[in-house]
C-alpha cells in the first residue's frame, strides 16, 4: 500500500483489480502499480497525471477511480471521456482528454454490452463542479453518447439497468438521482429518483438500488431502497446513518455506516432485508467508536463498502488499517 499525500485521509482510495495473476492498484497520488500476485513483486508503475496531463481535483483527498479490466485494457475515469492503458505495461491505449486541464474522477467506469460492442460509461469532473458523462467504445475509445447531469459532481458510479443509466448527484443540496435512456448522441432524461448519494456508493440488486440518501447536507440521511425502473422510493431506514457503502449479501443488504455526528461518531455495520416491501433492520453492531484519522470530521470509516468472504467481514478505517471480524458463530 502507499501512504499518499498528507490531508484528510491516508492510504489508497481505489479498489484494486486482480487479473491473470496480476494485481493492479491505483494510489491516491494517481500512480498505477502492477504487482505479481504470487510474489508481491512490483512489475511496473505509471503516473497517470504525469503521462496523460491530468490533475487530481482535490489532491488532499486523493485519486479514487478504481481500475476496471476489460480484455487487454485497464479503464479509468479520467477527464471527460475516460482513458485506457494496456495492462501488459501500462502504456496508453487511448485517451479522450489528453493534454488538457482535466480532473480525475472519484468514480470508476461502468461497463456494459450494446450489440457487438462493450461500452464504458465515465463520470467527468470538470474544475471540481461536475461535467458531462460519456459512453465510449472500449475497443477504440470512440465516444457514442453523452448526457449532462443537472449539476454537482458525483462520487457514486453510474449504474445500468435495462435501457437506463442512473447518475446519483453528490455534495450539494438538492442532490438527486437521474436516469437517462441509453442510445447514441445526447441521451434523453428518462426518470428521477430518490437517492442523492453524496460521497458514498450505491448498490444495484434484483432491480432495486440501495444507498444512503443524502439529499441535503443537514440530513436526515437514511439507507434507501429505490425502484431502478422508475426511481420510486420503496423504503428508507433510520435517521443519521451519515454516510456508508453497502453490498448485497444473499438476499440482504450489508452496510458499513458512519453513524452519529462528530466528535461522537461511530462506525456501525448494519444488516437489512433487501425486500422492497418495507425496511427491516435485522441487526446492527458498532465496530468502533470515534474518528480513526483525518481532519476530525466525517472519518469514522463509513464511506467505504465492506467486504465479506469465508465467514470474515473486512472494513477499512480511514487511518489505513484493514480490520477483520469473524461473522460465523461458533456451533454450540
Amino acid at each position: 500500500s502507499h501512504a499518499g499525500p498528507s490531508g484528510l485521509h491516508t492510504g489508497p482510495r481505489a479498489t484494486l483489480a486482480l487479473d491473470s495473476g496480476k494485481i493492479y492498484l491505483m494510489s491516491s497520488e494517481s500512480t498505477l502499480y502492477c504487482y505479481d500476485q504470487a510474489s508481491g513483486a512490483e512489475l511496473w508503475n505509471r503516473n497517470i497525471n504525469t503521462e496523460l496531463g491530468f490533475q487530481c481535483y482535490q489532491p488532499e483527498r486523493g485519486e479514487a477511480s478504481s481500475p476496471v479490466i476489460e480484455g487487454n485494457l485497464i479503464l479509468f475515469c479520467f477527464g471527460t471521456g475516460g482513458a485506457a492503458l494496456n495492462k501488459s505495461d501500462g502504456s496508453k491505449a487511448w485517451c479522450n482528454s489528453e493534454g488538457t486541464t482535466q480532473y480525475a474522477s472519484f468514480c470508476s467506469p461502468t461497463v456494459y454490452s450494446s450489440g457487438p460492442d462493450r461500452i464504458a460509461a465515465f463520470v467527468a469532473t470538470t474544475s471540481g463542479t461536475g461535467g458531462p458523462c460519456k459512453g465510449v467504445k472500449v475497443a477504440t475509445g470512440e465516444i457514442v453518447w453523452t448526457f449532462y447531469p443537472p449539476g454537482g459532481f458525483s462520487c457514486s458510479d453510474l449504474m445500468v439497468y435495462g435501457n437506463k443509466i442512473w447518475f446519483s448527484q453528490g455534495y450539494y443540496d438538492g442532490r438527486t438521482s437521474v436516469a437517462y435512456t441509453l442510445g447514441t448522441g445526447t441521451l434523453p432524461q428518462a426518470a428521477t429518483g430518490c437517492i442523492g448519494a453524496g460521497s458514498t456508493p450505491n448498490t444495484l440488486y434484483n432491480g432495486y438500488m440501495y444507498g444512503i440518501d443524502r439529499t441535503t447536507a443537514a440530513g436526515p440521511n437514511r439507507l434507501t431502497c429505490m425502484d431502478a425502473q422508475n426511481g420510486a422510493s420503496k423504503w428508507s431506514g433510520v435517521d443519521n446513518d451519515e454516510c456508508g457503502g453497502c453490498i448485497a449479501c444473499g438476499n440482504k443488504i450489508l452496510l458499513a455506516t458512519q453513524a452519529g455526528s462528530w466528535p461522537s461518531e461511530h462506525c456501525d455495520i448494519v444488516l437489512a432485508d433487501s425486500s422492497p416491501a418495507a425496511y427491516s433492520e435485522l441487526g446492527r453492531q458498532t465496530l468502533w467508536n470515534g474518528p480513526t484519522g483525518g481532519n476530525g470530521s466525517g472519518n469514522a470509516g463509513g464511506h467505504l463498502r465492506p467486504s465479506i468472504a469465508n465467514g470474515k467481514l473486512y472494513v477499512r478505517q480511514y487511518d489505513g488499517k484493514l480490520v477483520c471480524f469473524n461473522v460465523v458463530g461458533t456451533p454450540s
